[in-house]
């Protein structure tokens, strides 16, 4: 399985705890930067304008995303703020980084955050169960 398909696979089991988002950054190996070629985007220039990163976001639409793809404006923001070169994956719940995955393609793993999103789901049905346990000795003290 490729890390895409991996990662098309967690939005499916927990989008029903979590929202994913995937945010377009600067070209990692841009043609007239360090390329690498063989990959299948080798062939992309480093973007110069908002409207080429757009255009070359939207070449991801070709594997049918099930998330929403934002695109990192030229002042590299996101990049800068969540040190996103070429990728990485966090778990942000209500402005707080609850988890933040490895930099960089040798340290991005999914199977980490897949694991990290089990134990958070498992202790959402754990608490959701407490709760209905609650509610029922409350109504049996009414």
């Amino acid at each position: 399985m490729t890390s895409l398909d991996h990662f098309k696979s967690l939005v499916r089991e927990f989008h029903d705890v979590a929202d994913f988002l995937i945010i377009y950054i600067q070209e990692a190996h841009p043609l007239d930067e360090w390329n690498i070629t063989g990959h299948q985007y080798s062939h992309l220039r480093q973007h110069v304008n908002l409207q080429e990163r757009v255009t070359a976001a939207s070449l991801l639409d070709s594997h049918v995303l099930p998330c929403p793809i934002a695109v990192d404006p030229m002042d590299n923001k996101a990049t800068l703020l969540y040190s996103a070169v070429p990728k990485r994956l966090y778990v942000i719940q209500e402005g707080v980084v609850r988890y933040a995955g490895g930099m960089g393609t040798h340290r991005y793993r999914l199977k980490h955050i897949d694991h990290w999103l089990q134990k958070y789901k498992k202790s959402q049905a754990t608490h959701a169960n407490q709760n209905d346990e609650d509610k029922i000795e409350n109504d049996k003290l009414d």
